[in-house]
């Protein structure tokens, strides 16, 4: 592959990767240490080259294994970790105790209005006895 052309599948990897995990220019270019304008012209394709210690900050924020992305279409992630994997667990734990908590209240709700609904069907029959 040329120089360009991994110049440029670097760069196409990083930037759809940094959308996905949700950051923004300015977000990305302080969490990897770079001035935004530094990063405005490198993803600009204002720069001769990408700069090595950009692909291998961005690479350890975003989790990417450039060495393997370059094999793919797509980018390879690192390993994770127990650590991420804890995290990942406490999150879906989160998830799922507020969707039971709504769904218990959205149940309730459905149960009283049906309650409601029965009482007014019983007084419209009743009015017709």
């Amino acid at each position: 592959m040329e120089q360009e052309e991994l110049d440029k599948k670097l760069l196409r990897i990083i930037i759809e990767e940094r959308k996905k995990q949700g950051f923004n220019r300015e977000e990305f270019s302080k969490k990897i240490d770079i001035p935004l304008g530094t990063l405005n012209d490198i993803e600009g394709g204002r720069t001769q080259r990408i700069p090595a210690l950009f692909v291998l900050k961005a690479c350890q924020v975003l989790g990417i294994d450039m060495s393997a992305s370059l094999d793919s279409d797509e980018p390879v992630y690192y390993n994770l970790t127990d650590k991420d994997l804890g995290k990942m667990k406490s999150d879906i734990d989160f998830i799922k105790k507020q969707l039971q908590r709504q769904n218990k209240l959205l149940f309730d709700k459905l149960e009283t209005d049906q309650k409601e609904l029965g009482e007014n069907t019983e007084e419209e029959n009743n009015l017709y006895d």
